[in-house]
């Protein structure tokens, strides 16, 4: 452009930034947010957010926030997706009340919460076993007629799952599926259906799914064909031998929590997921003891709340014993108590 003697504009400038997004040349998008400042023109909407994407990607909190408290000061008013992006930042991190508190502040300033920020909440909600405040979150969803897409109609099936209505989980299953080519489907909604609706044996409905990852050309995780196979081939795939993987991962996990090596155990938990293998109580319950070992009590509480509503496994007495227990030492009786 400079070469023909025309002078960039900023929706150029956005454009050539969206190109790197897309490419995840983060730096070059930097580049460009600090050429446009040397320019001396005015950022606006989609030049913020561009940037806020790229910075939550990396997971830059700090950046992030200058971001938009940078957006606050030169009046560029933000909508719900700069919201949303603020959200996923906390929403990621299982970071609960930032993420509740993005969403109220949204609404103070006169924004409407859209159909990805009441996903991201409710997301956010069931990672924590807050399951009363998915369920509020979820009415005014309905009251507010918002007409739900991929990610939040996934979010509202998982919530129905918890709720034990099996019925309306499967017409949600059914609608995402008959409108698997009009929504936007990434590869990770995909695989997170297939491992949501695995749980709850809707396997007709799993096996549609799965056809619709090689329909797209996308390559399914191993735990995606695990899941596949042990219902494809349920005689190979005996509990027995399940039961014998996860009380293996039981030791393992067991044994580098007494050693204080937190971080072995959280790998012997991931690389259990990545093998296929189902987790039980018993192996939540080596987490929960694992964290509270090593004194992380936040994220022992956070592990019990997976296991009362991502998985749908029903926690025992010794889910709760070790955090009590942590809770006592800590001095933290009204919590212990609750």
């Amino acid at each position: 452009m400079e070469k023909y003697g025309i002078t960039p504009q900023v929706y150029h400038f956005n454009s050539l930034m969206d190109i790197h997004l897309k490419s995840r040349n983060h730096n070059e998008i930097f580049d460009l947010f600090l050429e446009i400042r040397r320019l001396g023109y005015r950022s606006d909407r989609s030049t913020y957010n561009l940037v806020l994407t790229a910075y939550v990607r990396e997971r830059r909190e700090i950046d992030a926030l200058a971001i938009f408290e940078d957006m606050m000061m030169k009046h560029v008013r933000p909508d719900r997706n700069t919201f949303a992006l603020l959200m996923r930042l906390y929403s990621s991190a299982e970071d609960v009340e930032k993420c509740r508190s993005w969403f109220q502040r949204m609404i103070k300033d006169g924004v409407a919460p859209g159909e990805i920020n009441y996903a991201l909440l409710i997301e956010a909600f069931l990672r924590a076993g807050l399951v009363e405040d998915a369920k509020v979150a979820a009415h005014e969803v309905e009251a507010k007629d918002i007409l739900p897409r991929t990610r939040l109609s996934t979010c509202l099936m998982r919530l129905a799952l918890v709720w034990k209505d099996r019925m309306r989980a499967r017409k949600m299953a059914e609608d995402l599926w008959l409108n698997r080519k009009d929504w936007r489907f990434e590869l990770a909604d995909v695989e997170n259906i297939i491992q949501i609706l695995s749980h709850a044996n809707e396997n007709e409905i799993v096996l549609k799914f799965e056809q619709f990852l090689f329909e797209r050309g996308w390559e399914p995780s191993v735990r995606t064909r695990r899941i596949v196979n042990r219902i494809r081939h349920p005689d190979l795939m005996r509990n027995d031998t399940q039961n014998e993987q996860s009380a293996a991962f039981v030791e393992m996990i067991d044994r580098f929590a007494r050693a204080s090596d937190l971080i072995r155990s959280k790998r012997a938990f991931n690389r259990m997921l990545e093998e296929g293998v189902n987790p039980t109580t018993e192996v939540y319950n080596a987490m929960i003891r694992a964290y509270c070992f090593c004194g992380e009590i936040g994220m022992a509480l956070r592990t019990l709340g997976e296991l009362r509503t991502s998985l749908f496994l029903e926690p025992d007495a010794l889910s709760y014993k070790p955090i009590v227990l942590a809770l006592v030492r800590e001095k933290q009786l009204d919590k212990a108590n609750h």
